[in-house]
């Protein structure tokens, strides 16, 4: 199972949403991030764009809540959230991730809740973070 389907089922099912909809899927294999330790390395938004699909489904609730289980530079949710937009142009799209690092070397996973805006850089590679 994915990391991220298991974080929204257990919000579901402590009642902090409504339903989970798995109708984003990666249709082409990119590179690992993971294994790529600089953000120069790190796959941009358009090669997320160019792997991933959406599976339309009806979906009632105005808003799409995006889990992803590590946040580090948010190209793989703003390309998600682009495709979703997309497909879906009249709901709002929101992220949650319960980690966020800034690299390999980030001792302080858990510090602190951040909320903001993300939004796609000016060259359209990558992502402007609110902080």
């Amino acid at each position: 199972m994915f990391p991220s389907r298991t974080l929204a089922e257990t919000l579901v099912n402590n009642n902090l949403g409504n339903t989970v909809h798995s109708c984003l899927k990666r249709t082409q294999p990119i590179n690992k991030s993971s294994n790529n330790f600089s953000a120069q390395t790190r796959n941009t938004v358009p090669t997320h764009l160019g792997s991933l699909e959406v599976e339309p489904i009806i979906i009632p609730e105005p808003t799409l809540i995006l889990i992803d289980d590590i946040f580090t530079l948010g190209r793989t949710a703003m390309a998600s959230a682009m495709k979703l937009q997309a497909v879906y142009p009249d709901k709002e799209i929101k992220i949650f991730c319960p980690f966020r690092t800034r690299g390999m070397e980030d001792r302080n996973l858990l510090i602190s809740l951040e909320k903001g805006t993300i939004d796609l850089s000016l060259d359209g590679n990558g992502v402007r973070l609110p902080n």
